[in-house]
């Protein structure tokens, strides 16, 4: 795993490398590449590898989050759904 410093860390997520940041982390999980904020109870971004979709939180934690999903947006279009939409993906799929 890539250890990074989040302001650096876009150009793990774009290409769905596993990497460890400040408070961030990005991991394959099967069918997902999933960055999360904070351990695993926040999703910031969630690649689905079946459709080639990227969705995105649409949920406001904090400043900090918010920072946070800024500096490591994939460069991609972005469907953002709720927290709880995005853990159904996960679910469900």
């Amino acid at each position: 795993m890539v250890r990074t410093s989040n302001a650096k860390a876009s150009r793990y997520v774009a290409d769905r490398v596993d990497f460890k940041g400040n408070n961030t982390f990005g991991e394959n999980e099967g069918k997902f590449y999933i960055v999360y904020s904070y351990g695993r109870h926040f999703i910031l971004y969630l690649y689905d590898k079946t459709t080639n979709e990227w969705f995105g939180s649409e949920d406001k934690y904090s400043v900090s989050t918010s920072k946070q999903q800024t500096q490591l947006h994939p460069n991609e279009e972005v469907m953002y759904l709720p927290q709880k939409e995005l853990k159904n993906i996960i679910n469900f799929r």
